[in-house]
């Protein structure tokens, strides 16, 4: 990885040849000026006197600069190692000065990252440019090719001001910044966030009174942040109602942060394992990975709140000791498989996911050879790879799933889900844009994500051996015995205009009939 200084920011990231950013800076404002060190971002400032230094992988700045509402001097420092740049900031205030916010800036370009991870939510990038903000120290930008990690190192916690990140999905970028907000402030101001108005406030007084009414001070805080307007005027005008607060002479504000790139490795798995209560079928199940042939993978077992908790403690680290990288994650309060699917997904590292339930197995070769199915088909195109699979009780066979290699897969899984979930190899490319698992549906999870992965287009493929061992029991399964019909239901009608469209196409009137009776009963 290399970098270029130019116009006072790190203004390229080279990645394998490419530059994958867009020039980084810092910010902050009062209520009337903004500075940044990007060209033709600040406005209402003089620099009264700055230095840069760019020596080997290491750049320096010094600006002592003065506001409409204040006079501060900035120190930075940006180191390049590798694959990552540390970035450090701090503020001393010269006299009294005003802030509305100070935030050290990333911008990613966006053809470089399908989709964001914060606060343990996935959001994919659809140019709305909201900014999704919280209490937390990382966000990690999703690739094809690689993953990009973003991480506040030092958080700031003083009387004046908090430390929050967020992420935008700007046009063509994503905006990621580390951000100190005031915790107390002493004025409110109405800021006109436009070019014609150059994001300036109206008058304090005149502030006062327009947010002296609750509703429309509610409305106004923070709002173009919150949820951008959409109407033309409003976008025209943009209002938004901002804390502004006052940091005595002598303050300091520091951010320290962390840029990262990880290598996708294209080959590897993310196994994840949602359990509850089934500790005996785990075993068996981690016995089956442990004797996998293809051994490039990690294992996340997501427990949704047993109560024989001590007893699973004791069985991962003894499948630690085998298992190379083992992950045991535990929810809070027993939420349901599809909740600790996703969270399994949040916390894996490969592009490649293979779920599978606590009381279900695999053969040896497995995985092996879905890699080797993935390594024969264009990869940017597959979304689901799965296995011919056995059905049994205890140790008799009852059933299997045998399916051809359909030529028009999305219709045929209308019909019926005949892909089992424990035989999937699935991108995360593919359930992410695909928007993770539906947590409403007491069942018909794996069905309902399947049809909406091919509904984007992805393709399916099948390894035609049975390698994957679907266990039916008396034991309870996680969120689909009891509420099974009612998943059906949700399901039907979740998808309705899929299926009357097909139907419609084939002039299938007892299909639509069906339908209606499955919605209803």
């Amino acid at each position: 990885m290399e970098w270029r200084i130019q116009n006072k920011v790190i203004s390229e990231i080279i990645y394998k040849g490419e530059n994958i950013i867009n020039p980084w800076g810092i910010e902050t404002a009062d209520s009337s000026a903004f500075f940044s060190l990007e060209d033709g971002y600040g406005y209402l400032y003089n620099i009264i006197s700055e230095d840069y230094v760019i020596d080997n992988n290491i750049y320096r700045y010094l600006i002592n600069n003065k506001m409409a509402e204040g006079h501060w001097e900035i120190r930075g420092e940006d180191t390049l190692n590798s694959n990552t740049v540390q970035r450090k900031i701090s503020l001393k205030c010269i006299e009294d000065s005003f802030f509305m916010d100070f935030a050290i800036r990333f911008r990613i370009k966006k053809e470089f990252s399908y989709a964001a991870i914060i606060n343990d939510k996935i959001l994919l990038h659809n140019d709305s440019n909201t900014y999704y903000q919280y209490n937390v120290d990382t966000v990690t930008l999703l690739g094809e090719e690689f993953n990009v990690v973003i991480t506040a190192e030092k958080f700031l916690d003083n009387e004046f001001m908090k430390t929050l990140m967020y992420v935008r999905d700007a046009k063509n970028e994503w905006v990621v910044h580390i951000r100190l907000l005031p915790k107390v402030w002493n004025k409110e101001v109405i800021k006109l966030c436009n070019s014609w108005y150059n994001t300036q406030a109206i008058s304090t007084k005149l502030s006062k009174i327009i947010l002296s009414n609750k509703r429309i001070r509610e409305y106004l805080w923070y709002h173009n942040e919150r949820k951008p307007y959409k109407s033309i005027v409003m976008k025209l005008i943009n209002p938004n109602a901002i804390p502004i607060t006052k940091l005595p002479k002598g303050t300091k504000l520091n951010i320290e942060s962390r840029f990262e790139i990880t290598e996708n490795q294209d080959t590897y798995i993310s196994i994840i394992i949602p359990t509850y209560k089934r500790l005996y079928h785990l075993r068996k199940l981690l016995d089956s990975i442990y004797n996998q042939t293809y051994k490039n993978f990690e294992v996340i077992i997501i427990d949704d709140n047993s109560p024989n908790l001590d007893f699973y403690k004791v069985l991962v680290d003894e499948y630690k000791e085998k298992l190379d990288d083992l992950k045991f994650l535990v929810n809070e309060k027993n939420m349901g498989a599809p909740f600790s699917r996703n969270r399994g997904i949040m916390e894996s590292k490969y592009n490649l996911l293979a779920f599978v339930d606590d009381d279900d197995e695999w053969e040896p070769f497995k995985l092996e050879k879905q890699i080797a199915a993935l390594d024969k088909t264009e990869k940017s195109e597959i979304g689901i790879i799965y296995t011919w699979t056995t059905i049994k009780n205890g140790k008799d066979k009852i059933g299997e799933y045998k399916t051809p290699a359909y030529e028009n897969p999305l219709n045929e899984l209308m019909q019926d889900n005949f892909i089992p979930s424990p035989s999937v190899l699935v991108t995360k490319k593919a359930i992410v844009e695909a928007g993770l698992f539906d947590e409403s549906l007491p069942s018909c999870q794996d069905w309902d994500m399947w049809i909406r992965i091919l509904k984007l287009g992805y393709k399916v493929n099948v390894v035609q051996d049975f390698l994957t061992i679907y266990n039916k029991h008396n034991l309870g399964s996680i969120g689909t015995s009891s509420k099974a019909k009612l998943g059906y239901r949700m399901f039907y009608r979740k998808h309705y205009k899929l299926y009357i469209k097909n139907y419609f196409r084939r002039m299938d009137l007892l299909g639509l009939i069906k339908l209606f009776k499955r919605m209803v009963w």
